[in-house]
């Protein structure tokens, strides 16, 4: 997928069980989601020369496996954790707990993903969401 501007990537693709290249060189990323981690550990990844908060290539420019846990560490993006985290949030709508107790359960889910006040954003928005539908 080299030189195609991409933006972003469907948490989908940590799903590929078989995928034994994944080249997406040249393109616009911002950031990756976090599922790349469940890709097999043959997997090669190749990200040189797009917009990553860290360089992760090595010299022969396949990305350093071990490294994408700083890459999210430094990525300040809601978008890579936003449809994991929403289907927790509401997943425990239906039991009314208190908006600082989904996020702690947020937060364990992905710790150090993004920084905390990303991810009260999200939470307050479903728990707004949810008292707007009622009424």
């Amino acid at each position: 997928m080299n030189h195609n501007l991409l933006r972003s990537l469907p948490r989908q693709v940590g799903d590929l069980t078989a995928l034994a290249f994944l080249t997406l060189q040249d393109n616009q990323l911002t950031w990756l989601p976090m599922s790349l981690e469940r890709l097999p550990a043959r997997t090669k990844i190749t990200l040189a020369r797009n917009a990553l908060a860290l360089d992760l290539c090595a010299s022969d420019g396949v990305a350093e496996r071990s490294r994408l846990g700083e890459l999210y560490e430094a990525t300040s993006e809601l978008a890579m954790i936003r449809d994991e985290a929403l289907e927790i949030c509401i997943a425990t709508q239906d039991l009314f707990l208190p908006a600082l107790v989904t996020l702690e359960i947020i937060d364990a889910a992905f710790p150090n993903a993004i920084a905390m006040h990303r991810k009260w954003e999200l939470v307050v928005a479903v728990k707004h969401w949810r008292q707007r539908r009622q009424q």
